[in-house]
């Protein structure tokens, strides 16, 4: 459902010939927020593939807490993990000292490539909630729900 939001408003924004490339809309990463950033690095970093590039405590003052809606009484910390194609792909808002709203809002899809498998086994070994495997053309798909309750769907495609 959010990539194809983002691809309806990526084609709603894309630029018209002889118009100025600056003008189009690009997907910079998706975010999350977690309960627990070591627990999340668990699932993004050491099972999926994701690569920690930073982690941040961020200031009572951060933006963060309007664009997430985080209650100012909580501390936030951030991590930017990248991917082999993508910088900063996907972000983690760590939320403490207050309660972090139920997930379920956010989808994140993935193309896990020769990786299904072992995703699949590294996803049962942190005893996550995660579907059945389903075919997917000459493919396979699967979700997962991480330790906050957003659901993650995998994809392997040939």
């Amino acid at each position: 459902m959010m990539i194809t939001l983002i691809a309806m408003l990526a084609a709603v924004a894309a630029t018209p010939p002889g118009e100025p490339a600056e003008d189009t809309i690009s997907v910079r990463r998706a975010s999350l927020m977690v309960s627990d950033l070591d627990a999340a690095r668990q699932v993004y970093a050491e099972v999926l593939g994701f690569e920690l590039t930073r982690i941040s405590d961020l200031p009572p003052d951060a933006s963060a807490y309007a664009v997430f809606g985080a209650p100012q009484a909580a501390t936030l910390r951030f991590a930017s993990l990248s991917s082999a194609a993508t910088t900063g792909a996907l972000g983690l808002l760590e939320v403490t000292g207050a309660p972090l709203s139920p997930g379920g809002r956010t989808v994140i899809v993935l193309d896990a490539g020769a990786r299904f498998d072992a995703i699949r086994t590294g996803i049962g070994a942190l005893d996550l909630p995660m579907s059945a495997v389903y075919p997917l053309g000459e493919g396979r798909e699967m979700a997962f729900t991480d330790f906050d309750g957003n659901r993650i769907y995998i994809f392997e495609t040939p």
